[in-house]
């Protein structure tokens, strides 16, 4: 089958960093004849859900389950292109960003096995994100795009497209992650009766109830192993993104929220509940 000409200036940007079992891979796909009009972000929105569909394509064609699109991991994938755009450079690390494994750590998934590519392309057109997704899915190797792709462990995925008109590029972001990390089983039981206990108060002053949120309470585990790392209680730890930040990450907004943290030395459910009733 002949490959479309514009293929044929792919070019490799970053070399392949090893990321636990997932690889963090860049290539820039820069095919002549760029569109004279820039996409809109809707557009760039519904260029990463066909990209989704490709990955899950491919993996289906090589005996793999499709993945799952996770919001949260749509959010990092976008941050992460819109430091590339203001930079102008595929990388995975760009000045006052987190490595890609934290990132996707802080959004709630297992820090053991994740990945990431990047990709750039001058031609910004559906058929620029096709050449990419194509470029991405041929190249193969240990180290590679093509080996996130069809890496058996992942699970989810977050694909984004960001329009960059400053430099008449599309940055392309997918990160792969394996199962979320999750709170141990007796910690999920105290949890739910903090809640329980938070939202009889609520109803004391007639306010609606709270419900658990599986993105939000992985948010929070994860602050409070960086707590426990530290023995220290901080909404902000070194490294870590600011609360405001994780709610994103999370997908959420953070025009209205809020944190509460504290700790205990009686880790009974007892002593839980009291800390429920002091806050």
């Amino acid at each position: 089958m002949p490959v479309p000409s514009p293929f044929r200036t792919v070019r490799r940007t970053a070399a392949p960093i090893l990321l636990c079992l997932g690889m963090l891979v860049g290539y820039a796909v820069n095919p002549v004849g760029a569109g004279a009009t820039t996409p809109t972000r809707a557009t760039a929105v519904s260029w990463g859900i066909s990209v989704t569909r490709m990955i899950n394509s491919f993996r289906t064609d090589h005996g793999l389950a499709p993945l799952q699109a996770r919001a949260n991991l749509v959010s990092i994938a976008h941050a992460h292109n819109v430091k590339m755009a203001a930079y102008n450079r595929a990388t995975h690390q760009l000045p006052g960003e987190l490595p890609a494994r934290t990132r996707i750590s802080h959004a709630g998934y297992s820090a053991g096995t994740a990945g990431e590519n990047v990709a750039q392309t001058a031609t910004m057109t559906s058929v620029g994100v096709i050449l990419v997704q194509r470029a991405l899915n041929a190249h193969g190797g240990a180290n590679s795009p093509r080996a996130n792709i069809l890496n058996r462990a992942f699970r989810f995925v977050g694909v984004d497209v960001t329009v960059d008109a400053v430099h008449g590029k599309l940055w392309v972001t997918e990160d792969f992650a394996t199962v979320p990390s999750q709170p141990p089983p007796a910690t999920v039981t105290m949890a739910a009766s903090m809640l329980s206990t938070m939202n009889a108060e609520r109803a004391q002053h007639g306010l609606p109830t709270l419900r658990m949120n599986a993105n939000l309470t992985r948010s929070a585990h994860s602050h409070n192993l960086r707590m426990a790392s530290y023995n220290l209680m901080s909404h902000l730890l070194p490294g870590e993104l600011s609360f405001l930040s994780r709610l994103l990450v999370a997908g959420y907004s953070p025009r209205t929220a809020g944190e509460n943290i504290g700790w205990n030395s009686d880790r009974s459910l007892a002593g839980v509940l009291y800390l429920q009733r002091i806050m």
